[in-house]
């Protein structure tokens, strides 16, 4: 079975219909790269069903954490997706009390890579 998944608009989290008010679905390595977006917008333990899936915002932002430890926290949350095999590159910049962007490069476990760059 392929890795699937409704379609959720990176820029609203809103999910997608077509044209026609069919909603949308993306696929395979797609569906990876969506997971890992979602997944870093998502503070740990606020999804009631799964508490640890997300990521560790009260570690990101808590006074003393420095660079690698953020980075650190990133990684955690990008390899809760399973299609991840390595992270290859990822950049933290810390833009408020409860401001963030990350971006990153990451190899799939098909070799493909895939990277994107996140607010939080």
């Amino acid at each position: 079975m392929e890795n699937m998944a409704l379609k959720i608009s990176g820029e609203t989290g809103d999910l997608v219909f077509d044209s026609d008010g069919i909603l949308e679905t993306v696929y395979g390595n797609e569906t990876t790269t969506q997971n890992v977006r979602m997944t870093l917008t998502a503070w740990k333990n606020d999804f009631i069903p799964v508490p640890g899936h997300g990521t560790d915002y009260v570690r990101f932002f808590s006074p003393g954490t420095g660079d690698e430890e953020r980075k650190e926290v990133m990684r955690d949350a990008v390899f809760e997706e399973e299609g991840i095999a390595q992270v290859d590159s990822m950049e933290v910049t810390v833009r408020g009390e409860r401001q963030a962007g990350v971006s990153f490069e990451a190899r799939l476990l098909d070799g493909s890579s895939t990277g994107m760059e996140v607010d939080i």
